[in-house]
């Protein structure tokens, strides 16, 4: 029932179907005065996008909200929470990711508030705040036929209750098969291309690995991994300002 009335809302929007009479989810969490632009519906997000998009720019027909979270953020080595995707037959998968999914249009998501949903059913994670935006990319996935065109947004999340409140991660179990927290050292030594599966050593559904593993675990994209890295910047200049 849940893919019917996701290819229906899919193709009503495509069709230029606006569904403005279905309830609205709105963020629960705080959220930072510059990124309260980003709690807007999904249909007029896009339609704003779009009339600002250069000429020739491909239409999106669906957005993806990602919130980076962090452990340790006082530290000089903060860790970003990664999530490893699960391997199905025919399908590939075990690539690593942050948290993050598509913005609804049934219930009707916000793009903020899709970020905070994500964190909580993947990760078990419920967000104190969206501290900034961290940046966003076009991809294209054209077996998903009226969902093909895709755009990515990613901003900073920090979990309620600091590291206490990501001591306790639990997965979806059809999404995600494991986790793990790396060094932004680490993140910039892992893959964007296909390597050999790497077997590391395994705490119940948490991955540890050690410094030599990360080469040899593949992100799941190289403009996600770019973005995955920016937000330790981020958290940087986050951090300085709020001690100045």
């Amino acid at each position: 029932m849940e893919l019917i009335v996701s290819l229906a809302t899919a193709l009503a929007y495509n069709c230029g179907l606006r569904l403005s009479f279905l309830p609205l989810e709105t963020v629960t969490c705080t959220v930072a005065p510059e990124v309260s632009k980003w709690d807007v519906p999904l249909d007029d997000f896009l339609e704003q996008f779009l009339s600002e998009a250069q000429p020739g720019y491909p239409k999106v027909q669906r957005v993806t909200a990602t919130a980076a979270i962090f452990r340790h953020v006082d530290t000089e080595d903060p860790e970003i929470l990664l999530l490893q995707s699960v391997r199905w037959p025919f399908l590939g998968g075990g690539k690593w990711e942050m948290t993050g999914g598509a913005a609804d249009r049934w219930p009707r998501d916000t793009i903020l508030r899709a970020a905070e949903r994500e964190a909580w059913e993947e990760a078990a994670v419920e967000l104190e705040s969206i501290d900034a935006y961290v940046g966003s990319y076009y991809f294209h996935r054209p077996r998903l036929l009226w969902t093909a065109h895709n755009m990515k947004v990613v901003f900073l999340g920090r979990a309620k209750g600091g590291d206490a409140g990501v001591e306790d991660i639990k997965l979806s179990w059809y999404e995600h098969q494991a986790f793990c927290w790396a060094k932004e050292s680490q993140l910039k030594a892992m893959a964007v291309d296909s390597v050999e599966p790497v077997e590391v050593r395994m705490e119940g559904s948490e991955a540890k690995p050690d410094d030599a593993d990360f080469p040899r675990m593949q992100y799941i994209s190289r403009e996600g991994k770019e973005l995955a890295i920016k937000s330790f910047q981020v958290l940087r200049e986050l951090t300085a300002k709020k001690s100045n």
